[in-house]
């Protein structure tokens, strides 16, 4: 009895031993699979090796960012295509730099725009300075955006647009560019995954804009705004 309960003790390890083998080839055999896929997708991209995939010359954007003339307004955003870049009113020193009189558009079309348009550039989320410019989603690869970061966070945080679990979180992306404004300004991007704190929880928006008097600080203000939510022009009859 005790020889035919050991031979059954050994026959079940053995069993054991074999389900755990099996399991682990497998594994090795989805990593193996999941790694040609991966290989696949990367040949069939056509993508060189040592190309630089955050060209300097060629940043993020999200539509264009159009400037009207002091005074000016279009009559029905909508109808022309755009959106009022800030969701909340500026401050006086947004205000003298003209963000009051910024929008975003999905085309850069005369026939898209209202009249008195002033500029209009691309909406960039990235830097032409080289000490500015990444692809990283924290900054955390250029030190003077690092700087910037965390005075935005500190702003933001002191102003309660965001709260200090929305700026610990993961998910929280932050951007950078210099390619706004023409004084040298610099605007520091904080997209946030959870609602914001009251009272934009109720309108859900999640991107906030840190204005900066140039690379080395200063902060003019921040607003909550658009950057993706660019109306779809309207076909008047």
């Amino acid at each position: 009895m005790e020889a035919l309960l050991t031979r059954r003790f050994r026959w079940l390890v053995g069993c054991g031993v074999l389900v755990i083998l099996i399991a682990a080839l497998g594994m090795m055999k989805i990593g193996e699979s999941r790694g040609s896929v991966e290989n696949t997708q990367a040949s069939a991209k056509n993508i060189p090796p040592g190309t630089d995939l955050c060209p300097l010359d060629n940043p993020a954007t999200s539509g264009f960012l159009v400037t009207l003339n002091p005074g000016a307004a279009p009559a029905d955003p909508r109808a022309h295509g755009v959106r009022a870049q800030l969701l909340a009113a500026p401050n006086s020193a947004l205000e003298a730099v003209g963000l009051n009189r910024m929008f975003v558009a999905n085309s850069d079309a005369p026939t898209d725009l209202p009249n008195d348009v002033q500029s209009v550039r691309p909406l960039a989320l990235q830097a032409s300075d080289p000490e500015l410019h990444t692809c990283e989603y924290k900054l955390a690869d250029k030190p003077i955006a690092v700087a910037l970061r965390n005075a935005a966070a500190a702003y933001l945080f002191n102003e309660g647009l965001v709260s200090e679990s929305q700026l610990a979180d993961p998910s929280t992306i932050w951007m950078v560019s210099d390619r706004l404004f023409s004084d040298g300004s610099v605007a520091v991007f904080t997209l946030v995954q959870k609602p914001a704190p009251a009272p934009f929880a109720a309108n859900e928006q999640k991107e906030f804009m840190t204005l900066f008097k140039s690379k080395t600080g200063g902060i003019i203000g921040a607003s909550p705004v658009n950057l993706y939510a660019a109306a779809p022009p309207v076909n008047n009859p």
